[in-house]
């Protein structure tokens, strides 16, 4: 038997140990209870400091996160994504976004990997809801280097396809209607992208590439400076999101 006092103080350690990891987990009406956001943070369009630089959610706040741009659908297991035309847009960008980034270790560092090594993919399965009105185009999927985007999965109105960063455009549906879910699969590996569509290969490019990194979530193309009607928004709902790395 251990000592009276030796036992009362692994009750002490036991305790504390069991709240500090309650501490960590989503709470239950948050985007990521719904979401395994774990290894992603959040750029929201809404200016954080003098600079005018949009707010970024990082872990571990984002476990515990939500707002009008990021919420969980009332009775659903789905998240929104939604950005203003009439917000803040983020540095090296024209347009708002509420957009997740794909990162690691727990989502304290950014993630880098490349096409030519190993296996990297992206499954989201989600709905466009809404469009901008006078300029209907938004992206809601990307691999993206240090420099710029390698591939996009873009919404023109009812055309949704994908584009590399060279032009080359693949239709994934050119009849697309609002509010359709659909499961989008971006796989790299061996120099090379693929792009699915409800499990369908639509799009395969050669592409050695290094320091990239999955994008997911509302990416507007159009702003008020352009003449997009100030009540405006772009809105994706996800079901599920997934990243692996092999």
């Amino acid at each position: 038997m251990f000592p009276r006092s030796f036992r009362a103080g692994c009750v002490v350690v036991i305790i504390l140990t069991s709240l500090s990891a309650c501490s960590t987990q989503p709470d239950p009406d948050k985007p990521a209870s719904v979401l395994n956001l774990d290894n992603w943070k959040l750029s929201v369009p809404v200016v954080s400091n003098s600079d005018g630089h949009p707010s970024e959610i990082l872990q571990p706040e984002l476990r515990h996160y939500s707002s009008k741009y990021l919420s969980v659908a009332p009775g659903r297991k789905e998240v929104i994504f939604q950005t203003p035309a009439q917000s803040a847009i983020q540095p090296g960008s024209e347009f708002p976004r509420t957009e997740l980034r794909e990162m690691t270790d727990g989502g304290q560092q950014e993630a880098k990997w490349s096409t030519r090594t190993g296996t990297h993919q992206l499954v989201v399965e989600q709905a466009v809801t809404a469009l901008p009105t006078t300029t209907p185009d938004v992206i809601v999927g990307q691999i993206h280097n240090a420099d710029e985007f390698v591939l996009i999965v873009r919404l023109d109105g009812k055309h949704l396809y994908s584009r590399t960063q060279d032009g080359k455009t693949d239709t994934l549906n050119d009849n697309y209607n609002l509010k359709t879910f659909f499961t989008l699969k971006i796989l790299a590996t061996e120099g090379s992208i693929s792009v699915y569509y409800n499990d369908e290969l639509k799009a395969s490019h050669k592409k050695n590439c290094s320091s990239c990194y999955f994008k997911a979530g509302m990416y507007l193309q159009t702003n008020t400076d352009s003449g997009e009607s100030p009540d405006s928004i772009g809105e994706v709902h996800i079901r599920s999101l997934e990243v692996s790395h092999h």
